[in-house]
């Protein structure tokens, strides 16, 4: 064995000299690749630092220039397929390669003229620069210390002919201008001084070769001793810088192929003398084999015995002990030995771990955590009848009893106490294991009760969740009875969108948590459930309610306890409850009569904040026609019977027709016409508005088209558009779909918005709007002057057309405030180039205080109402005709 080993070391050792052989050869080839592209580097900053001091234009210039160009692209793409091809990685060489790319992207710089010769000098030195100290890290890694010593001289050599290419390329830049730039004449002696200091530290036979000429001895003379240039001209100055260039080429070339043919000698010998260890290995190794199958006879028929016994344990069976058929005290012997410890130790595991799987699935489903203790109890010893020796409990007895401590599993104190006298609680393994077993069935019974009360409860306010009061009030409804009704009540904070929206919704939370604390309060004086719907939402199952008068003074009693102002942070918020309530009734589901109290909830939010309503017949009644109504309005979505009605828009003092409103009417069969008040309140409800208002865009643009077609000069249609619609993520690629299938041309069409539509995400509704726009649609504030934020609208999003709201133009001609509010409008109006337009005259009055004061635009039913599209049509043809109003 010990002469494999050895072998071994041997075959490794001379694989590390083959290796580090071909690696050194690697990095003398990447050298010489690198010592092109630093010639060819130089070489093109010699030709731009000429084109740029000669400002040649010729064509003659640009293709040496180009030439060069191309050399240095070639020379860097050859380098990079060296690195690419070889077994080492030189992530510095790499990194000052991909560097040099770079910055030779500044090329055009010189073709434009943004750039000296003397800057050309300079940044093709530091990238060289950089090119030769990731060189010189590379040749100094990954080699041994004689073949690094080797590469180094290398690399020396490399460096001083870079130093002399400097040398060329500043003495060059002196002798074009007649002069040293600043800086020039000192970094020209330092490049001399580190080529020399360089040379001298080579190998002695090439210092032999390397004598510096004497007419470049001279010419440096010359320019060391002074800042006078010297006396040469370029063209001389070129003979003696290429002679030494020769020379170091010369060196450097027949250094890399002296270095590359001695590797590779080192290669061939370390390859043969790793052949011949390697024989030797497989001869040694042959005996070994021939040896081990003699003794491995002897061993066969006693592993076998243990095998078996192994593959009966790997089935789950646990087979009698193997000793005594395995005789000796040899290794096979504690081998046998030590899998019976083994087999008696997973057998006292399984016996554990089945027990820990019956009592966990116990817990699991529900079972008194004192009968899953007593059975954990059973693993600490059990007596001749078969009872455990010992109980854990969760209560302190007293003296004897030895606490469990187990604070990640168990979160509550346990204790082991004796159930025989003079019993010791037992310490061992299993002991320990137990007591884990008997903390962690502690925890689980704990989680479960957890489990149960976040399942059944809302998470901020702790009142029962929308699952468990729903629950609640259908177990509820159905067991009442004549002498025993129950009642629902039904609550919604009032104004609690405003508190979010104006205090943050850390605050809506708070007040979320303090009202249903008041619930909770009121509700344990009759024994009542309490559970948050959802949002704002709540609802209350009362039992035992004598009848309806009681019902009514409950419901005031709630909608009185939630009126009071809370204290959030210093700030008084007033958020009460509008209360809807309903008494059970035999033979009336829970759904139904949650219904119920919905629909008088929603009747005491029509009669004002803090009101409490309870159903009645005539609720009922009103639930039946608003159910009828909304199933009417489902079929009239699908059946067509929403279509557009136009009311016009006039000027020149209501004699000139200069626009439309398209407004929603429901013609529903055999009630006439639908007024928008009574259905889209239902749409809102049933969460179809942005339906209705795709609907009635797409006729308008329709009837737009049939209008136009027919001749006609239609004059723009305003096309409204809800919350909802403004809001929908689609809204752009929706409107720009109807426009193109229908042909409409967008300048045809208004938008109407209102602002209560922009509330929330106002950039990305600015930003919708903006694109409309774009495509040519024009844009109106609809009911301006009726928000907070009007006038910051204005400013901020893309608006043509601003409606001065109907509030502001009832009874105008009696009204000092409304005559100064529509005053501004109209002047701001004026000033930012938006247009305006009075909407709802209903009086002759108020259209001769409007024209008065220069109000252009008007519209209301005093100049005419909503229209189907065969009267307006007649409209526009006779104001075609006449250019007057009919």
């Amino acid at each position: 064995m010990a002469l494999i080993v050895l072998g071994w070391l041997v075959v490794v050792n001379r694989q590390d000299v083959y290796k580090g052989a071909r690696d050194a050869s690697l990095v003398a080839l990447l050298a010489n690749d690198v010592a092109e592209l630093d010639g060819a580097l130089s070489n093109e900053a010699l030709l731009i630092s000429d084109f740029v001091f000669r400002q040649e234009n010729d064509i003659a210039a640009f293709q040496r220039l180009g030439g060069a160009q191309r050399q240095v692209d070639d020379r860097i793409e050859i380098l990079r397929q060296s690195l690419a091809s070889g077994s080492l990685s030189f992530p510095a060489l790499e990194v000052a390669v991909d560097a040099v790319a770079e910055t030779l992207t500044y090329r055009v710089d010189v073709i434009e003229g943004r750039i000296t010769a003397l800057q050309i000098a300079d940044r093709y030195s530091v990238i060289r620069r950089c090119l030769l100290t990731a060189l010189n890290r590379s040749a100094s890694s990954g080699t041994d210390t004689g073949q690094a010593s080797e590469l180094i001289e290398l690399v020396s050599l490399i460096e001083a002919r870079s130093a002399h290419l400097d040398e060329r390329l500043g003495l060059n830049l002196a002798l074009e201008y007649g002069s040293w730039a600043p800086g020039q004449h000192s970094s020209v002696v330092q490049a001399i001084a580190s080529g020399d200091e360089l040379l001298r530290h080579t190998a002695f036979d090439l210092q032999q070769g390397l004598d510096v000429p004497a007419e470049l001895a001279a010419a440096r003379e010359a320019h060391m001793l002074s800042f006078d240039v010297p006396e040469l001209s370029l063209e001389e100055w070129a003979a003696i810088s290429n002679d030494w260039l020769a020379t170091l080429d010369t060196t450097v070339s027949s250094e890399v192929d002296r270095i590359l043919l001695a590797f590779v000698a080192d290669e061939e010998q370390a390859f043969a003398s790793r052949r011949t260890t390697i024989i030797a290995i497989a001869l040694v190794l042959l005996f070994a084999i021939v040896v081990t199958v003699l003794v491995s006879y002897r061993l066969v028929r006693r592993v076998r015995l243990i095998t078996q016994q192994a593959q009966s344990l790997a089935h789950g069976e646990f087979p009698e002990p193997t000793l005594p058929m395995v005789r000796g005290s040899d290794e096979v012997g504690q081998l046998a030995a030590a899998f019976d410890d083994m087999n008696d130790r997973l057998a006292r595991a399984a016996t554990f771990q089945r027990l820990e799987s019956e009592v966990l699935e116990n817990v699991a489903q529900g079972q008194p955590l004192e009968d899953s203790l007593r059975r954990t109890a059973l693993l600490l010893g059990i007596d001749a009848d078969g009872e455990p020796r010992f109980a854990f409990t969760t209560v302190d007895p007293g003296n004897g009893a030895l606490p469990i401590h187990e604070s990640r599993s168990a979160p509550k104190p346990l204790w082991v106490v004796p159930l025989v006298a003079g019993a010791s609680v037992p310490t061992g393994p299993e002991a320990r294991s137990a007591f884990g077993l008997a903390a962690l069935v502690q925890a689980r019974a704990d989680a479960n009760k957890q489990l149960e009360y976040q399942a059944h409860h809302d998470h901020l306010t702790g009142l029962l969740n929308r699952r468990a009061i729903l629950e609640k009030s259908d177990t509820a409804a159905a067991a009442g009875s004549v002498d025993t009704q129950v009642g629902l009540l039904f609550l919604d904070l009032d104004g609690f969108k405003q508190v979010n929206d104006t205090h943050g919704h850390r605050a809506g939370d708070e007040v979320l948590v303090m009202q249903s604390q008041r619930l909770l309060n009121l509700a344990r004086t009759r024994a009542c459930w309490v559970g948050r719907l959802g949002g704002d939402e709540f609802l209350v199952v009362i039992p035992d309610v004598a009848d309806e008068r009681e019902l009514e003074a409950i419901a005031s009693q709630y909608a009185s306890a939630l009126a009071p102002p809370l204290t959030f942070r210093d700030l008084s918020i007033v958020c009460g409850a509008s209360v809807g309530a309903v008494l059970a009734r035999p033979g009336v589901a829970a759904e139904d009569l949650r219904h119920e109290a919905d629909t008088a909830l929603y009747s005491a939010k029509s009669e004002g904040r803090g009101v409490a309503v309870t159903s009645s017949p005539e609720l009922r009644a009103k639930l039946k026609q608003r159910d009828e109504l909304r199933e009417a309005f489902r079929v009239a979505l699908t059946e067509g019977e929403i279509v557009p009605f136009y009311q016009p828009i006039w000027s020149d003092k209501g004699n000139r027709l200069c626009g439309l409103e398209a407004l929603a009417r429901w013609r529903r069969p055999s009630h006439g016409v639908v007024s928008p008040g009574e259905f889209l309140p239902v749409a809102e409800d049933l969460g179809v508005l942005t339906d209705v208002d795709t609907t009635i865009f797409r006729l308008a643009c329709e009837q737009i088209v049939v209008w136009r077609a027919a001749g006609l000069e239609v004059p723009p249609v305003h096309i409204n558009a809800s919350s909802s619609s403004i809001n929908h993520p689609d809204l752009v690629p929706r409107t720009q779909a109807i426009l193109a299938s229908t042909g409409c041309p967008p300048s045809s069409v208004v938008l109407e918005v209102t602002e209560s539509g922009l509330v929330t995400d106002l950039d990305s509704r600015e930003q919708a709007l903006q694109q409309l726009r774009a495509h040519g649609l024009a844009i109106a504030a609809d009911d301006f002057g009726t928000g907070y934020s009007s006038f910051a609208y204005l400013q901020s999003l893309p608006i043509d057309i601003v409606k001065v709201d109907r509030q502001f133009i009832n009874r105008i001609d009696e009204s000092v405030t409304s005559q100064a509010i529509v005053a501004v409008l109209s002047d701001l109006a004026g000033l930012l180039g938006v247009e305006l337009i009075a909407e709802g005259i209903e009086r002759i009055e108020e259209l001769d205080y409007l024209v008065s004061i220069g109000c252009t635009k008007l519209q209301g039913f005093l100049l005419g109402r909503p229209a189907s599209a065969a009267v307006t049509r007649s409209l526009i043809g006779a104001h075609s005709n006449s250019g007057t109003q009919p």
